[in-house]
């Protein structure tokens, strides 16, 4: 037999060397010289003194003696062997059976909170104890598992058996100081604040990945997940590390520590059913809980998944919860406190958790990668790059793969409350107004009627500009100055959608100039387009084309989405065509309607793209027929149509006698071309205005000039965040647009009246009314006939100076 010594290696395992193996290193040495090395190189901690004397040993052992446990020991000891001769493959097997009895633990104590208890499928301790017999505990027990989830912790923790073996080999044989003190320290920071988040990183993401989550989703997962599991982690691991690495061999410290993680885990499941039971208990109560909940756990959260733990400080004071009260005129019995307060402290927590999330984008709203990157001029308030001030934000914008050629080498512009990827959005005010901070923001997406019109083929040239917040109906209070009329520079060309009149009436005018063979006046109009997006909420698209002598169309609500865009109130908010003829608006329009599957606007009215109308075709359609029927002649073309003026209308008051001849002078020419034209009453007409205004003044302020989200799905624009109404604020609206802090007050005064809701509600019902009256009008008539401008305007001296 091979004569051999038992000793620590530098990986603190005990081996058995043969003294063959010693000889080979020195031939030359003696077999005592060799005996005597093993004993002083082998053992250097065995010194003569603490070798059992004769006496010592034939002692026999007392209760306090290790000797006794013996039994007990003589297992880990069998484990060490193991461990000795293949270390790796017996960390892997310990790993597995580790995960395994945790994930056993996890489940088990977590049965009946997490899963719904039936007739049917239950845990062992849903089931009665007759029908358990019946089917078998084993057999109970395992149809309860989540077997996926134990293959997973399985596959996870087989993974990091040997790279965490390999991490505590390596960390236990550096940072080895004179001061044991020193030594343990910087081994729990080190493990601590590079182990432990680069486990929990890998622990969580890969069972994010594994549960089929995308690689978006398992970010967000490891980003709500990993701060607050390593800030937990700190109240037991660094104990239990600066323990192992005392008192543990290496060979044992993947069981000790597995053995303290299932205990950990179990405790934290434990808590999760305790909180989970009082809930219930409460629910089953008729009275409220008269004992606030104590345990950090929020209720029916599974922190054995991995999910958040709420341990930290309440940050809801209870001056504010009597602040919230008081505003309510409510004083709060002092018993009550601690109760209100736990559930305002678990809203707040449930909002910062979602306040980690990012920002969802529908993918239907991202920019065409073929018209990327994109780049812009500013132009708004350059008088001599600009000089009707029609533009705001110059750029071009062509897809390389658009989808039909409807607009092809068309240019279009959008009014500058339209969403453009890259581009500033100004909504006509200042950055400060409408973000709060010195820059505009910069969109990521592309409202829907751009996206269209991109696939449609057109050239999209940028943002034109629009009155202040889009609150004018003539045109002297965008930020960047006034928007000149195309016709004659020093004329207003309407609001708020100046912009989009102005630049499509330059076409216009060249155009017009050209067939009358009069000289261009070119640097008087600057750049124009063939089309034009505008907004319309009280008259914003009408007005202008009307004051621009174009045609602007509000389309029907909801026919066109309005996704993308800056909003003012749902309920009137309306986007669509400005243009130079009519065909072009009908081709236009054509090209925006249909519903989106995004805007809260659209109704069952709306039209999928794939059903929306070809207007263009149905117009040219319209007139092919005339001609067969020899009708398209100046003198039947309008044979048919039945045109119905609005005798109200021409009462409004402020109304010109000038105004009024050019509507007499339209329902002559109508009459000229063979049309039906009849006087016909709405009384309620004359109420338009006042209901408009009451419907729609309560809640202007909030999503307007606040943007408030309305409780609909939809995308919210979140680069909007104007700051809180202020001081400086009112400085600078009352400098631009009165009418824009006219909104806050009013808004404010009819908030505060007693009866505002039972006003809102009578309100809302006369605008079904009113809807009603126009519908009942035009079973009788194809068109209704109204002025939309009371008189023409000139700039004030004021305006001059603006």
């Amino acid at each position: 037999m091979i004569p051999t010594a038992r000793a620590w290696t530098a990986h603190g395992l005990r081996r058995t060397i043969p003294f063959r193996r010693l000889e080979a290193h020195s031939p030359s040495a003696s077999p005592q010289h060799i005996k005597s090395a093993a004993r002083i190189v082998l053992r250097p901690h065995i010194t003569k003194a603490q070798l059992p004397t004769p006496e010592q040993a034939k002692v026999i052992p007392t209760p306090t003696t290790w000797l006794w446990l013996e039994p007990v020991t003589r297992p880990f000891r069998a484990y060490g062997r193991v461990q000795q001769r293949r270390p790796y493959m017996t960390q892997f097997v310990s790993a597995l059976v580790i995960y395994f009895v945790g994930d056993v633990v996890a489940q088990k104590i977590g049965t009946g909170v997490d899963k719904p208890s039936t007739a049917v499928l239950g845990t062992v301790g849903e089931r009665g104890e007759e029908e358990a017999e019946e089917i078998g505990w084993v057999q109970a027990w395992a149809e309860d598992r989540d077997w996926h989830r134990t293959g997973r912790a399985l596959f996870i923790g087989g993974l990091a058996a040997i790279p965490g073996y390999r991490w505590f080999l390596w960390l236990g044989n550096n940072f080895n100081y004179r001061s044991k003190v020193l030594s343990l320290t910087t081994k729990v920071l080190i493990n601590q604040s590079i182990f432990t988040p680069l486990f929990n990183t890998y622990f969580f993401g890969l069972h994010s990945l594994l549960s089929g989550s995308s690689f978006s989703e398992t970010a967000t997962r490891i980003q709500n997940t990993v701060p607050t599991s390593v800030v937990n982690s700190c109240k037991i691991w660094p104990a239990v590390t600066a323990f192992m690495f005392a008192f543990v061999p290496v060979q044992y410290r993947n069981i000790f520590g597995g053995t303290i993680a299932i205990g950990w885990q179990a405790y934290l499941s434990l808590l999760n059913q305790r909180a989970a039971k009082k809930e219930l208990s409460a629910e089953g109560d008729s009275e409220m809980i008269r004992e606030p909940i104590n345990v950090s756990v929020n209720i029916g959260q599974r922190v054995h998944e991995g999910q958040r733990e709420n341990t930290g400080p309440p940050t809801v004071t209870a001056e504010k919860l009597q602040s919230i009260a008081h505003s309510y005129g409510v004083a709060i019995p002092e018993r009550e406190q601690p109760h209100y307060l736990q559930l305002l402290n678990g809203l707040d927590a449930t909002l910062a958790q979602l306040s980690t999330l990012p920002i969802y984008t529908d993918p239907r709203l991202h920019p065409d990668p073929s018209t990327l990157p994109r780049t812009y001029t500013k132009l708004g308030g350059e008088p001599d790059k600009n000089p009707l001030n029609t533009w705001s934000h110059q750029t071009s914008i062509t897809s390389a793969k658009p989808v039909d050629e409807r607009l092809k080498g068309r240019t279009v512009v959008v009014k500058d409350n339209v969403a453009i990827a890259g581009l500033p959005l100004t909504g006509g005010t200042f950055p400060e107004l409408l973000a709060g901070k010195k820059e505009f923001p910069i969109p990521e997406i592309d409202a829907v009627v751009v996206r269209r019109a991109l696939e449609s083929g057109a050239v999209v040239r940028g943002g034109t500009n629009c009155e202040h917040f889009s609150m004018s109906p003539i045109s002297f209070t965008s930020a960047t100055g006034p928007v000149h009329n195309a016709w004659l520079k020093g004329y207003t060309t309407g609001g708020s959608s100046s912009g989009c009149a102005a630049i499509v009436a330059t076409t216009q005018v060249r155009t017009w100039r050209k067939r009358h063979n009069l000289p261009l006046n070119d640097a008087d109009l600057g750049e124009g387009v063939d089309m034009a997006i505008g907004g319309d909420q009280g008259g914003s698209i009408r007005i202008p084309a009307s004051y621009a002598g174009i045609y602007g169309l509000k389309p029907t609500h909801g026919l066109v989405p309005y996704t993308g865009i800056i909003s003012l109130i749902p309920m009137i908010d309306h986007t669509g065509p400005m243009t130079a003829n009519l065909e072009d608006n009908a081709l236009l329009l054509s090209v925006l309607a249909g519903y989106d599957g995004m805007d809260p606007r659209c109704t069952p009215e709306t039209p999928l793209r794939r059903n929306t109308l070809d207007y263009s075709a149905l117009l040219t359609t319209w007139k092919a027929e005339k001609k067969e029927r020899g009708e398209w002649t100046p003198q039947a073309a309008g044979r048919g149509l039945r045109v119905g003026i609005v005798k109200e209308s021409l009462q409004v008051m402020g109304l010109t006698e000038e105004v009024k001849a050019i509507i007499q002078a339209a329902a002559a020419q109508f009459k000229a071309v063979g049309a039906d034209v009849q006087e016909i009453s709405i009384p309620m007409h004359t109420l338009g205005p006042s209901i408009w205004t009451i419907a729609t003044r309560p809640f202007m302020v909030d999503i307007g000039l606040e943007n408030r989200v309305t409780p609909y799905p939809q995308y919210p624009m979140p680069e909007v965040t104007p700051p809180p109404f202020s001081q400086s604020a009112f400085d600078t609206l009352n400098k631009h647009n009165p009418a824009v802090v006219n909104m806050f007050f009013n808004s404010a005064f009819l908030n505060e009246k007693p009866d505002a809701n039972q006003v809102l509600a009578k309100s809302m019902t006369h605008v079904q009314q009113l809807r009603d009256a126009y519908d009942m009008a035009l079973e009788d008539f194809d068109v209704l006939l109204t002025p939309v401008n009371p008189r023409t305007r000139r700039w004030s001296r004021r305006l001059e100076r603006h």
